[in-house]
């Protein structure tokens, strides 16, 4: 298992593993809006009791799953072919192309953490890398994760301790 370091100084570990994510490059103008709405989140979140704050989120996320039920939600709407396999951590995530990605470009990242509810995340993210795909076909690109809530990053890097641990378990249950 290899390590990645955020920003912060912190280092997570990257781990493999099936996602819903969706992509699309940050439209010009627009990243002061999104960065306020994420940093916005998190500055009234701290003034509330965190009790409170992960009740409000699951209802938050009850509630938006009925809405977009019923067609009637404003976030992303994940589909069947938004579920891939990615490397990923607290710092970024590595997955095939969503198409012509750039080393530098900000992108919005839209990710679905299985949790129950699902758990919806959204980012503000850099193309760090951009692999080559072989016979035409797109490749990999790797975004660093630049605007993230500290309780969404949080939630990622829970996701992938649970993944090794079920990976571990399973590792020790066939050991047996």
């Amino acid at each position: 298992m290899a390590t990645a370091e955020a920003d912060n100084g912190r280092e997570y570990f990257r781990i493999a593993g099936n996602l819903r994510v969706r992509a699309r490059p940050l439209r010009e103008g627009r990243r002061a809006e999104l960065e306020s709405r994420i940093l916005t989140r998190e500055r009234k979140k701290s003034e509330l009791d965190p009790a409170l704050v992960e009740r409000l989120e699951r209802l938050e996320s009850r509630l938006d799953l009925l809405l977009e039920h019923f067609g009637l939600g404003d976030g992303p709407t994940f589909r069947d072919e938004d579920l891939q396999h990615v490397l990923f951590s607290g710092s970024g995530i590595r997955m095939k192309d969503p198409g012509d990605a750039v080393i530098g470009q900000e992108w919005v990242l839209d990710v679905e953490i299985p949790e129950t509810p699902p758990r919806r995340i959204q980012s503000l993210a850099c193309v760090k890398q951009v692999g080559l795909g072989g016979d035409g076909l797109p490749g990999d690109v790797a975004f660093k994760f630049m605007v993230i809530h500290e309780s969404d990053r949080d939630a990622i890097v829970a996701h992938s301790l649970a993944i090794e641990r079920r990976s571990r378990a399973a590792g020790l249950d066939g050991a047996r």
